[in-house]
């Protein structure tokens, strides 16, 4: 059994390896030894540096692919603008054509009102003539009016009057005539101008529903 100065000795012999060790250790490691933990440091650095690049490459390609994106958008938004502008230039246009067209049928209704009034007219009052000139004897109360008079200023008179109503029936006859050929025209405008809006209307519907699906 050891005694306890030797117990000592041996505690004191512990302690001084324990604190000589590490220096002991760090007298150890030689240059070779420094230089492969500097290698090892720069080995790590270098993959970290590898991972930071394969990451920008990979960033650097999603902004590309971005770039690229965004031009092809821009282009189609582009695109779109320009069908959106022709086809408000077509809607335009035909919305002046239909404008146009309706003023032109308006127009054209009135004109038609108004000859047909004028044509009532007319016919009233030949008819009217046509029944005084029956009441008064027809042909025969005429040619009485004419020949059975008893003095030339009475026959020339009687003549002259004569003349004045058959010039007048001519023009009403006439005036009828020319009524009657333009109510048919005005007519046949009309249910043109009417296709023809018809025809407009869709196109204008068309158009409009193509500027706003766009």
């Amino acid at each position: 059994m050891l005694r306890p100065l030797a117990w000592r000795h041996v505690v004191t012999l512990l302690c001084l390896v324990g604190v000589l060790s590490p220096a002991a250790i760090g007298a150890a490691a030689g240059p070779e030894d420094k230089l492969d933990a500097v290698e090892k440091r720069l080995d790590g650095a270098k993959k970290n540096l590898r991972g930071v690049e394969r990451r920008k490459a990979v960033e650097l390609a999603d902004l590309q692919r971005i770039d690229t994106r965004r031009a092809e958008l821009d282009r189609e938004l582009a695109g779109l603008n320009e069908q959106l502008s022709d086809a408000e230039t077509q809607l335009a246009d035909s919305r002046a054509a239909l404008q146009s067209t309706t003023q032109k049928l308006v127009a054209t209704e009135g004109r038609l009102a108004d000859t047909r009034q004028e044509l009532t007219k007319t016919r009233k009052q030949f008819n009217a003539r046509a029944r005084s000139t029956y009441m008064y004897g027809g042909q025969a109360g005429w040619t009485g009016l004419v020949l059975g008079v008893e003095t030339i200023s009475t026959f020339e008179r009687g003549l002259k009057y004569a003349r004045v109503i058959l010039a007048d029936d001519q023009r009403q006859v006439e005036r009828m005539t020319v009524l009657e050929t333009t109510i048919r025209r005005t007519t046949a405008d009309l249910e043109v101008l009417q296709k023809r809006r018809a025809a407009q209307q869709a196109v204008d519907a068309d158009r409009r529903d193509a500027a706003a699906a766009i």
